[in-house]
């Protein structure tokens, strides 16, 4: 990752989704997108949320494909002008299993809230390589 220090990457470029639960509960990042991050020391994670009905849209990481991911940073119901961003500052240097570690592996991953029957979003994941 040294050619990529100070570098953001689009995770997911704006993009707009919606389903019926009978459908799709949630949608994953194919795993073939995942953002592999190993080499890099920090980064900073940007979810932009532009609209959020009914539904909830999550960064997650992981250390490997095979390992369970986790939240990272998470928006759900949201219907302003102005859109909602989060950040969150990652670091390699936090212990496993803590909060704001810079995991090996960054995806999105959107979830229809329980006891709905459509949901719809609009939103774009950038991470910048910091170190």
């Amino acid at each position: 990752m040294p050619g990529l220090r100070g570098k953001t990457i689009e995770l997911q470029p704006l993009i707009t989704l919606r389903g019926e639960t009978a459908t799709f509960r949630e949608i994953i990042q194919d795993i073939e997108d995942v953002l592999d991050t190993q080499g890099a020391s920090c980064a900073i994670v940007r979810l932009e949320v532009r609209y959020c009905t009914d539904c909830t849209v999550y960064v997650e990481g992981a250390e490997s494909e095979d390992s369970e991911f986790s939240t990272v940073v998470s928006q759900g119901e949201f219907t302003s002008v102005t859109p909602e961003v989060e950040l969150m500052r990652l670091n390699r240097q936090v212990p496993a299993g803590k909060a704001g570690r810079l995991p090996n592996l960054l995806r999105w991953r959107v979830a229809a809230d329980d006891g709905v029957t459509e949901w719809a979003t609009t939103f774009r994941v950038t991470v910048t390589i910091a170190g």
